[in-house]
């Protein structure tokens, strides 16, 4: 069972990172074609253009890793969780844990909004 949830985190973790290199991989050829190719691309400046384009590249590589923050670790502690749990049984007591992904997943992203909301006091 430990290496079947092994496995489907590591699949969905590798989806996240294929799709997160590809997003920054287009954001940089995509950033050279409207720099230009010249030999100092730098020297020119930034445009409204390429500004606007950095911006969303950012905010797409941040979606994308709260995506993987939201999703994929709260799926793994609780299938874990219930994994430990089930199995966790002595001669008087037998657990059973009956935790959903569902649940956890939203209250992560609840959490995650909150956070933001707040301006991240949260952590201070």
């Amino acid at each position: 069972m430990f290496y079947k949830l092994f496995a489907e985190v590591l699949v969905g973790y590798l989806a996240i990172s294929v799709v997160l290199g590809v997003v920054v991989t287009v954001a940089i050829f995509v950033g050279i074609v409207v720099l230009g190719l010249s030999s100092n691309p730098f020297s020119q400046g930034l445009d409204g253009k390429s500004m606007w384009l950095m911006v969303a590249a950012a905010v797409g590589f941040i979606a994308l890793m709260l995506l993987f923050v939201s999703l994929i670790k709260p799926y793994a502690k609780t299938r874990l969780q219930n994994l430990v749990w089930n199995h966790a049984q002595s001669e008087d007591i037998c657990i059973h844990s009956r935790l959903k992904a569902r649940a956890m997943v939203w209250l992560s992203i609840k959490n995650w909004f909150l956070v933001v909301f707040t301006l991240c006091l949260y952590w201070l």
